[in-house]
This record gives structure tokens, sequence and C-alpha cells, in this order.
């Protein structure tokens, strides 16, 4: 498996680009890996934990764009749309050289402090 220089797994150079720009950003994050979840699951590529979600804010990066990806591409927009709402997730489809979206904002507690 491939790791970024934090040593963080990541399985394609488009997560590893996330990597780069969460640890530039000082975001708090959680890289799932595959062997952590069930089949049936979906994982995401990262999850926030900064944003006072006790949840956390999945991430996806789509990289792909063949038809049965695509297909499970579709899978995963309704499954978080329908867990964690809308505007609840976040996802970059890097598939088509799309710039990445702007990260969710941090929420902080009283003292200042990320909430985690």
């Amino acid at each position: 498996m491939t790791t970024t220089e934090q040593l963080i797994p990541v399985e394609s150079r488009y997560e590893a680009k996330i990597v780069e720009l969460l640890v530039q950003k000082d975001r708090t994050f959680i890289k799932p890996l595959r062997f952590d979840a069930a089949r049936e699951l979906v994982r995401p590529d990262f999850i926030l934990t900064d944003m006072g979600k006790k949840e956390g804010c999945p991430m996806e990066v789509f990289g792909l764009s063949d038809e049965k990806y695509l297909a499970r591409k579709a899978e995963k927009e309704r499954y978080y749309a329908r867990v964690f709402g809308v505007d609840g997730w976040w996802s970059w489809d890097a598939s088509h050289n799309a710039p990445i979206p702007p990260l969710p904002e941090v929420s902080l507690n009283q003292t200042g402090d990320p909430i985690s």
C-alpha cells in the first residue's frame, strides 16, 4: 500500500492530494482502512473530525469513470445524502480534472479549539 510523507495510507494520487491539503490546513481527520469495514458498508476515503459532529464528515474522492465505478459512486452519493444530508458530506470528482472543492469549515468550541 502506498503512503504519504505522513505515513497515511492512500489508494490513489488523488487521495494523496487530499491528505496534503488536510495536513496543510491543519485539519483533524481519520483515514478508514479497507480491512476496517464490512463489505456491504460504505467506507469513506476520509472522515473530518473537527466539525463538531459526533459522526464526523465523510469525504469521498472519486477518481475513476468506468461504468461499474460510476454505479458505485451513485450508490455512495445516495447513501451519504440519506444518512448525512445533502450538505453533510464532502466529495471531489477528480476523474474529470475538476478543482478540489473548498473543505467544510472547522467548528470551534467556546475556548476556540476545534471540536472533535
